[in-house]
């Protein structure tokens, strides 16, 4: 039991932040920074859909008060199962059957 309740508060090691930020670290800050300058929802989606992705990026969404603007979305799946921490996470998506393993990030703060 306590190493189940040990792993509910671990994250595999490409949904860890150092992990996540050795690969990613210049998006990252990229993502924050259009974050933290966008005065609206689509001023956001537009300045993230402007930066160089790279090729492995498969979805970046914004969330705000419960409404949901998805500004790329380049895989479509029928199931997911994620967990976040600090940020920075770790999950799977379901396409057709398949699992596939995905790192997550959250930018802050979000567009006014």
């Amino acid at each position: 039991i306590v190493s189940s309740v040990k792993n509910a508060f671990e994250l595999p090691e490409h949904g860890t932040e150092k992990y996540i930020k050795s690969r990613y670290g210049v998006l990252l800050d990229e993502l924050d920074n259009a974050a933290k300058e966008a005065t609206t929802f689509f001023k956001f989606a537009a300045t993230i859909e402007a930066i160089q992705l790279p090729e492995e990026v498969i979805y970046i969404g914004i969330v705000k008060d419960k409404e949901r603007i998805d500004v790329i979305k380049n895989l479509t799946w029928n199931g997911h199962s994620l967990r976040t921490m600090n940020r920075y996470g770790a999950g799977t998506l379901s396409v057709n059957g398949d699992k596939v393993k995905i790192m997550t990030y959250e930018t802050i703060p979000s567009p006014k």
